[in-house]
């Protein structure tokens, strides 16, 4: 069964994603210290795969905007509820 992302869904998906970098800390303190390049390079990709699919889910929503330009009044002026038309678009770029 498809996954039906809203508002709520993404906001979950960010703050999952700013946890996780929390968790993880600041690698420029631990650089030296704690972890190897190896260690590094595992948390700088994973830190790139979360800013990816940020983007992509921004773009996405910018390209489901650009295409149905009569739902930019309802989507803009009723932040806890995503128009079904968008919920819709978004689950066919999320296949």
């Amino acid at each position: 069964m498809p996954c039906k992302l809203d508002r709520y869904d993404i906001k979950r998906i960010e703050t999952v994603a700013n946890s996780a970098l929390l968790i993880l800390g600041d690698v420029s303190k631990t650089e030296n210290s704690l972890m190897d390049i190896s260690d590094i390079n595992i948390q700088r990709a994973g830190e790139f795969f979360i800013y990816s699919i940020w983007i992509q889910s921004q773009m996405g929503d910018l390209i489901i905007l650009r295409k149905n330009p009569d739902i930019i009044e309802e989507f803009i002026t009723i932040k806890k509820v995503v128009p079904k038309k968008m919920s819709i678009e978004r689950e066919s770029y999320w296949k």
